[in-house]
């Protein structure tokens, strides 16, 4: 995954060391904006061999308040959809998956190499469901899933003029120090025909309490427009284990370690 993040970097920055205008016109200042989002998503439970892919749409919201001691406070949120592939137990098509994603964060600027270097530091909070209710092409039956990521985000922007065009990149680590995973196992009920009677343990929440987010990004600025691609990764721990009984059996239940992949292209409108 590393690789991956330095090749994003390399191919990125190369172009831009050249023609930097004065760094003043760049600092960070009121805004509020909005984004378009195209995503192609992959989540994987590579311990079960279970696969989660397809494109999703979204769209971002951005407020961000300069003060001038070059300090700033900035709030985002998003959301994103998609009907995705599943694989797993079997094959299961348009299986719907959506998310939001809220984050404050404070920062200063600084002048750097003749742009502005602007680190910030925040809270993060993350919430998805998953609905592959109903049958793969086997049989098994899909249940809901919530998610629950609470993360502390360290990163930095770095706003540069290559001629007249501004360009601005990103990058940004995260801890996820709680989650928390709420499978609907009610939904998976007692299943007659070829498959034997389930077991109904109801709502079902295990604890995941580490895991990290990278992202990155490079933001292209055309008058109140901005465009560009985006990369983000989670990798989430196995989660503690929970247990059940039903007709003096033991059952063990955890949510496996995972991990998550999305390559984004956005389109920004300032206001």
């Amino acid at each position: 995954m590393m690789k991956q993040f330095k090749n994003f970097f390399g191919l990125c920055l190369s172009p831009f060391f050249i023609n930097v205008a004065q760094a003043d016109t760049l600092q960070t200042h009121d805004d509020f904006n909005i984004a378009l989002l195209g995503t192609s998503y992959t989540y994987r439970e590579p311990s079960v061999e279970v696969k989660l892919t397809g494109p999703r749409v979204g769209f971002e919201l951005e407020n961000t308040t300069g003060f001038k001691n070059g300090t700033f406070f900035r709030v985002n949120g998003a959301y994103s959809y998609g009907l995705l592939t599943y694989t797993g137990s079997g094959t299961a098509s348009y299986v719907e998956d959506w998310y939001v994603n809220v984050k404050g964060t404070v920062g200063v600027d600084r002048h750097v190499h003749g742009g502005v270097f602007s680190p910030y530091i925040g809270l993060g909070y993350r919430f998805l469901f998953d609905d592959p209710r109903g049958l793969s092409d086997t049989g098994a039956v899909g249940y809901r899933r919530i998610s629950r990521y609470y993360y502390l985000p360290v990163g930095a922007r770095y706003k540069v003029k290559n001629g007249n065009l501004p360009i601005t990149f990103n990058v940004e680590a995260a801890y996820m120090y709680h989650g928390k995973q709420t499978s609907k196992d009610g939904d998976i009920g007692a299943v007659s025909g070829n498959i034997s009677e389930a077991v109904d343990f109801g709502d079902i929440n295990n604890h995941q309490e580490g895991g990290y987010n990278l992202n990155a990004g490079m933001m292209f600025t055309v008058n109140q427009w901005e465009f560009g691609p985006t990369i983000n990764y989670w990798n989430i721990r196995r989660s503690d284990d929970q247990y059940r009984v039903d007709d003096n059996i033991l059952y063990t239940i955890w949510e496996p370690a995972n991990d998550t992949l999305e390559y984004t292209l956005k389109i920004v409108r300032h206001f």
